[in-house]
């Protein structure tokens, strides 16, 4: 935490296992996350945010063009 590594619960592929997978879901939630789009990858996610859309609702509101 004091170096300040990016610690943000992504999916992973052990999600389907883990037994923090309804704490992360309940953190995807209450961001509204991107990650809620179904096949959303994490380098899309990473390009949406470059034209300031990280949210649902933001992604929704987007334009063609930032999409």
């Amino acid at each position: 935490m004091a170096q300040g590594l990016d610690t943000y619960p992504l999916p992973v592929s052990h999600c389907s296992i883990c037994t923090f997978k309804e704490v992360c879901e309940a953190q995807w939630e209450r961001d509204d996350h991107l990650t809620r789009v179904a096949g959303m990858r994490r380098d899309q996610i990473k390009r949406l945010a470059t034209t300031g859309v990280t949210t649902l609702a933001e992604l929704a509101r987007a334009t063609d063009a930032s999409r």
